[in-house]
């Protein structure tokens, strides 16, 4: 009698389980890119997404090499992505200027500028142009900087002779770089 309620038992448990196995295994997830839908597999873990690197950079029309020597996949993009501004900073062609301070000095006014260089270069020209809270100029300052490497922050001082009272926004630009 107990090896039949035994046996009758462990029938119930694998029909049970194997019966969620099916279900688990039955629930498929499908990739939509840009509203279209794509024939990739998805792989749900601990609630996150995978996908295959290679399948989805190449889905994206991107080169994707894997590196078994080296353990390493790459993807190389046609468009490379522009770094990410924080409040404050501003770009002009290959820098990023910061922490720009403009304020009345003993003889016109003195401002200064964190300045990143995104690549090496010997030298570089910059102007600033400040603007009211309506977008009109209110004047502008030059300054320069020479042989900056790549990621290198440099403090720059401009020089004006305009009266920059009133200024509430800047744009940078880069008059010239070699």
């Amino acid at each position: 009698m107990k090896k039949k309620l035994f046996i009758a038992t462990l029938m119930l448990v694998v029909s049970v389980s194997s019966a969620s196995i099916g279900a688990y295994a039955a629930t498929k997830y499908s990739l939509s890119l840009n509203g279209k839908k794509t024939s990739l597999d998805v792989q749900i873990i601990k609630g996150d997404a995978y996908v295959s690197a290679k399948k989805f950079g190449e889905l994206l029309g991107q080169k994707v090499t894997i590196d078994t020597k080296k353990s390493t996949v790459t993807v190389v993009t046609s468009n490379p992505a522009k770094p990410a501004l924080k409040a404050g900073e501003y770009q002009a062609k290959d820098f990023i200027f910061s922490d720009v301070q403009a304020s009345e000095g003993v003889i016109g006014w003195e401002v200064t500028a964190e300045v990143k260089a995104l690549k090496a270069f010997k030298g570089a020209v910059f102007t600033i142009t400040f603007l009211d809270a309506n977008g009109k100029r209110v004047g502008s300052a030059a300054g320069s900087v020479s042989d900056i490497a790549k990621n290198e922050v440099r403090t720059v001082q401009f020089i004006t002779t305009d009266d920059l009272t009133g200024w509430k926004k800047l744009r940078p630009q880069v008059d010239m770089s070699y």
